[in-house]
C-alpha cells in the first residue's frame, strides 16, 4: 500500500514543460480481459469503452483542432479537459471535486492509459476559460464524430430525423451562480434546452438559461442547427416536434419553404382565438371527415350449386339451384404509382474549363392511367460540401409530365468545369408536389469529383470558380484543410471569404480577405522560401501581418490598387508548411492576401 502511494505521489506530482512528448495525456487506452489475479480492480470498466470509442471516431483530434484555449500545453490538452469532465460524469461524478476521487484511483489511471488526469483546481481554470466561442466550436467537433457515427448506419436511417424541442427544469442548492433564478413553479435554479433526435434518444444541442426563461427561447436557432446538421449527414426528411411552447410562428413559414422540413407543434387556444371562432359565421364550418382505409361496395353475385347442397341459409336439397343473393365486397382502390429520381452512375469528372451535360433520370413504378405531373429543381441544402451553384453547375427547375403510357423522363443539368483546388463536391435533383402519384425516392445525389492538384514549386492564385487563373498557378477558394488534397485553410474559415474585385491582371484581382486565418501546404521536410503577395485593386489594408511556422513576421499595410510581396525563409520539420495571417487592428479589418509562392531553396 505504501509503495503504491508512493507512485500515485510520483505521478501527481506537477511537471514544468509538459511530459517532453507533446501528446495528449488521455486516450491511449491500456486495457484487455484476461483470467488472472489481480493486485487492483476498478468497477469503471465501462470508461475504457467509452474513450475506445472517442479514440476511434478522432474526437479527441476533432476537440484539438477545433478548440482553442491554451497557448501551451503544460501537459494537458483541450481533449484532455473535456474527456477527462465527461468521463467523472459517466462514471457517477457530479462536480469538479469528485474528479479527486478519479485522480487518487490507480487502476482507473491505469485503465485509462493516462499518467495522470487534471485536479479539480486545473480543470475550473479549465472552465473558466471556455467562453462562448469556445462552446460553439466543441459542439462543432462533437457533431464532427457524431456524423461518423450515423454513417455507419443503414439507409433506411436517413429516411426521416425527428428533432425534438423541450426545457426542463434543474434545481440548485447553490445560491451564487451565475444566472441562477426562480422559475415558474418557485424553484431555484435553471432551465435548459433540450434538443433530442427521437429515433436514437441523443441530445443534439443542451442549452443552459436561467430559470426563469421561458421554454422557447433560442429554440429556433438550435432547431436551425440541428436542420443543417441533419441535413448534411444525409437525412431526406426533418420533422420538428415540440409542445405549445414552442410553436414560433414568425419561422414556421420559412422552415415549410424549404420543401424537406415538416413540424408538429401544440397551439394553445387563447380567449381571442376562442373569441374568433365563436365569431365565424355558420357557412364558414364544415365537416372534416376521415378518410376511410378501403371503400365498401355491394354487389350481387349469382351462386351456382350443382350434386349438392350449400351449408347455412342458402342449403338446399335441389341439384343444380341458382340464388341471387347479395354480399359486401370489398374495392381496395389500385394503389397511385411511385416516383423515384436516380442521378448518372458513378461521380463526374470535373474538367479545367468549359460544360458538360449529364442526365438525371425520373422513373414512375409502373405506366398510370392518368397523367402524372412532378416539380424539380436542383438543390445543395444539407449537403457538407456541397457545390455552388453557377460556378459549379447551372441550376435548374421545372415540371415534368408523364403522359398515360409513359414511365421515364430525363432532366438535363450543365456541368461547370474550373481550374479551383476543391474538395469533391456534391449537389442533388430534389422532386416535390406530385399529382396522381407518391414519392419514393425524392432526392438523387451526384458527385462532382475535382481533378486540379499541386506539386511544389507552387504558385497559388486566390479565386472564385468563374475568375481567370494567372498562367499555370493552381486556383483556390475557402476550402477547409483536406489531407488528401494535402492543403488548404486549417483555421479562422468563418471571417474568411475569397472575392473577385473584377479588374487587374489575372493573380491580383482575386484576394482572400481574412481577420484571422490559417494556411497549410504538406511538403517534405526541409528548408522553402515562401513569397507571399499582400494588396486589393479596391481597398487600402493596414497592420497585416504573417506567421511563417509560428515565427511572426514584421507587419505591413498597402493602400489601394498596391500590391506588396514579401519572401521569407523557413524549416520545414513536421512535414506541413503553416502560415497564419492576422489582422492587428486599424482602420480595415481584415488582411488581403492575393497569392502565395513556395519552393525549395
Amino acid at each position: 500500500m505504501r509503495a503504491r502511494k508512493r507512485r500515485l505521489g510520483r505521478r501527481l506530482a506537477r511537471r514544468q514543460g509538459g511530459n517532453g512528448s507533446g501528446r495528449r495525456v488521455l486516450g491511449r487506452v491500456n486495457s484487455h480481459l484476461e483470467l488472472a489475479d489481480k493486485t487492483v480492480a476498478t468497477g469503471l470498466g465501462g470508461a475504457a469503452l467509452a474513450v475506445r470509442l472517442a479514440r476511434k471516431l478522432k474526437l479527441a483530434e476533432e476537440i484539438d483542432a477545433r478548440v482553442s484555449v491554451f497557448r501551451r500545453h503544460l501537459p494537458y490538452h483541450e481533449s484532455d479537459h473535456v474527456l477527462n469532465l465527461a468521463l467523472s460524469a459517466f462514471c457517477g461524478g457530479t462536480c469538479l471535486d469528485d474528479l479527486e476521487l478519479r485522480r487518487q484511483d490507480e487502476a482507473y489511471l491505469n485503465l485509462l492509459g493516462a499518467e495522470r488526469v487534471p485536479d479539480p483546481t486545473t480543470a475550473g481554470d479549465f472552465c473558466r476559460r471556455f467562453q462562448r466561442p469556445q462552446l460553439e466550436t466543441l459542439q462543432a467537433a462533437i457533431d464532427a464524430a457524431r456524423v461518423k457515427v450515423w454513417q455507419e448506419q443503414s439507409p433506411d436511417f436517413f429516411a426521416e430525423a425527428c428533432i425534438e424541442a423541450d426545457g426542463t427544469l434543474v434545481r440548485t442548492g447553490s445560491e451564487c451562480k451565475q444566472g441562477v433564478d426562480y422559475s415558474y413553479k418557485g424553484d431555484w435554479g435553471y432551465h435548459p434546452l433540450v434538443i433530442t433526435l427521437t429515433g436514437t434518444g441523443e441530445v443534439l444541442r443542451l442549452i443552459n438559461r436561467s430559470g426563469n426563461r421561458p421554454s422557447h427561447e433560442g429554440a429556433a436557432e438550435q432547431f436551425d442547427q440541428c436542420i443543417e446538421l441533419c441535413r448534411k449527414a444525409g437525412f431526406r426528411r426533418i420533422l420538428l416536434r415540440g409542445d405549445t411552447d414552442f410553436s414560433q410562428t414568425a419561422h414556421l413559414d420559412r422552415w415549410h419553404e424549404q420543401g424537406y422540413v415538416q413540424f408538429v407543434f401544440g397551439y394553445d387556444c387563447s380567449h381571442k382565438l376562442h373569441y374568433l371562432a365563436d365569431e365565424l359565421p355558420e357557412n364558414a364550418w364544415k365537416t372534416l371527415p376521415r378518410q376511410p382505409r378501403y371503400t365498401v361496395k355491394t354487389a350481387t353475385i349469382t351462386v351456382i350449386v350443382e350434386d349438392g347442397g350449400l351449408d347455412g341459409d342458402l342449403s338446399t336439397t335441389n341439384d343444380n339451384a341458382t340464388f341471387d343473393r347479395s354480399f359486401s365486397v370489398v374495392f381496395e382502390p389500385a394503389p397511385l404509382p411511385s416516383l423515384s429520381v436516380s442521378a448518372p452512375i458513378g461521380p463526374i469528372s470535373e474538367v479545367n474549363s468549359g460544360l458538360q451535360q449529364v442526365y438525371f433520370t425520373v422513373s414512375l413504378s409502373r405506366e398510370a392511367t392518368d397523367t402524372v405531373n412532378v416539380n424539380y429543381t436542383t438543390s445543395t441544402e444539407g449537403y457538407l460540401n456541397a457545390a455552388t451553384p453557377v460556378n459549379d453547375f447551372t441550376p435548374t427547375n421545372g415540371v415534368l409530365t408523364f403522359a398515360p403510357g409513359e414511365t421515364s423522363k430525363l432532366v438535363p443539368v450543365l456541368i461547370r468545369g474550373d481550374r479551383l483546388i476543391e474538395r469533391d463536391e456534391l449537389f442533388g435533383l430534389l422532386l416535390s408536389s406530385p399529382t396522381n402519384a407518391i414519392l419514393r425516392e425524392e432526392l438523387a445525389d451526384l458527385v462532382i469529383t475535382d481533378d486540379d492538384n499541386w506539386a511544389y514549386p507552387l504558385q497559388i492564385d486566390f479565386g472564385t470558380g468563374l475568375s481567370p487563373v494567372q498562367g499555370s498557378a493552381s486556383a483556390i477558394g475557402t476550402m477547409a484543410y483536406d489531407s488528401g488534397k494535402g492543403l488548404g485553410w486549417t483555421a479562422g474559415l468563418t471571417g474568411l471569404r475569397v472575392v473577385d474585385r473584377g479588374i487587374g491582371v489575372p493573380g491580383l484581382r482575386d484576394i482572400a480577405l481574412t481577420p484571422n486565418s490559417s494556411f497549410g501546404f504538406n511538403v517534405p521536410n526541409g528548408q522553402y522560401l515562401v513569397r507571399i503577395t499582400f494588396g486589393d485593386a479596391t481597398t487600402a489594408h493596414d497592420h497585416m501581418r504573417v506567421k511563417v511556422e509560428g515565427a511572426a513576421k514584421p507587419a505591413l499595410s498597402t493602400g489601394i490598387n498596391q500590391f506588396i510581396t514579401r519572401a521569407y525563409a523557413v524549416n520545414v520539420s513536421d512535414g506541413r508548411l503553416d502560415l497564419e495571417f492576422e489582422d492587428l487592428g486599424g482602420v480595415d479589418p481584415d488582411v488581403a492576401i492575393t497569392g502565395i509562392g513556395f519552393g525549395r531553396r
